[in-house]
């Protein structure tokens, strides 16, 4: 009997690359979540970081406080950009979620689909070494006078 062989396997390396592709988008939507995050988090460090020096210094110029109450606003509308643009990707992400699992279920079909094959091939070849077997133990009794 010839050896195993999968008629899709290029359908099934097709859908493994596919799945690979989708799962790096899916980590490269995540990177970029957690960057935009961290910068809105490094602005709020910044703005407190500011108004501590305001508050604890020994004397509070107006300008300092103009100065500060427009660093203020400029930090808040920086991070409110931010979080429109961490919701918009949380939208990219929750599509590119459904197109990963797309993906993961038409991989895992095609992996399930090959593992069944594959079994009913080593059935075959077990049936058929087994009347090979029983073939030669058959010859050979035939052979030999009892």
């Amino acid at each position: 009997m010839k050896r195993f062989h999968f008629q899709l396997e290029s359908a099934l390396a097709f859908r493994q690359q596919r799945y690979e592709a989708e799962q790096a988008r899916m980590e490269t939507l995540h990177l970029e979540r957690r960057q935009l995050i961290q910068i809105s988090q490094e602005a709020q460090r910044r703005l407190v970081e500011a108004q501590n020096l305001v508050v604890h210094s020994k004397t509070i110029d107006p300008s300092d406080l103009i100065a500060l109450d427009s660093f203020h606003r400029a930090t808040e509308e920086k991070k409110y950009r931010i979080s429109m643009q961490v919701r918009e990707l949380d939208e990219r992400i929750l599509k590119q979620r459904l197109v990963l699992m797309d993906a993961t279920r038409e991989l895992r079909l095609l992996e399930k689909l090959k593992k069944r094959r594959k079994a009913e091939w080593s059935a075959a070849l077990d049936r058929e070494t087994e009347n090979d077997a029983s073939d030669f133990y058959l010859a050979k009794w035939g052979r030999h006078p009892h």
